[in-house]
């Protein structure tokens, strides 16, 4: 049976705010994990329930956490000057969810959004911390678990990618680097399928990396 309540953590951002959309035209019940200074809480929509806490609160979430059918993590920073400034979205909130999860013996499915950076740590701090996270989660979880490495994210509400598609309307080149070089892109919108098919088929994805 798929999961019907889900965890989200990252609601309130870009990729976040489009999951919250598509869960709850699914009809999943769906309740935002968001942290108690956000400034982003009017981004969530009305039918979304909030728990606000910290994700090192763990007097607050352990005894929250077996109401959820499902945990998808979307938290993450992408801008930073060092591997400090991705440490806590990035891995130690992961690491941090994971711990309570197995704590509490759960047996819910975890999907893990990380990024196509991951495949390749030593290319810079985020990439780093990205793998790190992913390593946090399939090195200790005694649950079942999922890792979504989606490419770079475009769509509406997008800061990221704008510049560069705002240039390929106008009909410029831009080209990442120097050649031969290949920038590899995903509708938010897709990403969020992809999200709703694994909460259908979560039983046949345990344990596994998806590169989308």
């Amino acid at each position: 049976m798929s999961p019907r309540r889900v965890l989200l953590t990252g609601a309130t951002g870009f990729i976040g705010q489009r999951l919250q959309k598509a869960l709850l035209e699914a009809g999943f019940e769906l309740t935002a994990l968001i942290r108690p200074s956000s400034r982003r809480s009017a981004r969530l929509a009305p039918r979304c329930r909030r728990i606000e806490a910290e994700l090192a609160d763990s007097a607050k979430l352990a005894p929250l956490l077996p109401e959820f059918d499902a945990v998808i993590y979307a938290a993450g920073s992408v801008r930073g000057r060092g591997i400090e400034d991705f440490q806590a979205a990035n891995v130690d909130g992961v690491a941090g969810l994971v711990e309570l999860l197995n704590r509490a013996e759960s047996e819910q499915p975890f999907l893990l959004v990380s990024s196509l950076a991951a495949s390749r740590p030593e290319l810079s701090d985020y990439a780093a911390s990205k793998r790190a996270g992913e390593d946090a989660l399939g090195e200790s979880a005694r649950f079942p678990w999922t890792i979504f490495r989606p490419p770079a994210v475009y769509g509406p509400g997008d800061r990221e990618m704008r510049p560069i598609l705002r240039m390929a309307s106008r009909g410029l080149l831009a080209r990442p680097g120097p050649a031969p070089q290949r920038l590899s892109l995903i509708h938010v919108d897709d990403l969020a399928g992809a999200v709703l098919a694994w909460l259908e088929r979560w039983d046949a994805c345990q344990g596994r990396v998806f590169t989308l």
